[in-house]
């Protein structure tokens, strides 16, 4: 099913592959330059919509570094019972 913020991101996709297209950047960088931007569309997301959950866990910060976000750096502390099963850096 398709809505306006569906329809809004592909509308940004297209843009986006216009703009570097017409830059004349070659296919496989535009490519990893649209995947990227997807990533971290996705990632924000995700967070935006599970923050809360986050929180709960002791996480109190999430730096997304190097391209699409290939470097996440999770800062907290975790849940008292030892059941978040990951190191605060990851």
């Amino acid at each position: 099913m398709n809505t306006t913020s569906d329809i809004g991101d592909l509308d940004e996709i297209w843009n986006l592959y216009r703009l570097l297209h017409r830059a004349q950047i070659p296919t496989e960088t535009v490519v990893t330059e649209i995947d990227t931007y997807l990533r971290r569309q996705w990632l924000t997301g995700w967070i935006r919509c599970f923050g809360s959950q986050l929180a709960l866990l002791g996480i109190t910060r999430i730096v997304f570094d190097g391209p699409g976000g290939d470097s996440i750096t999770i800062e907290g502390n975790p849940s008292q019972d030892g059941t978040m099963g990951w190191d605060v850096q990851r």
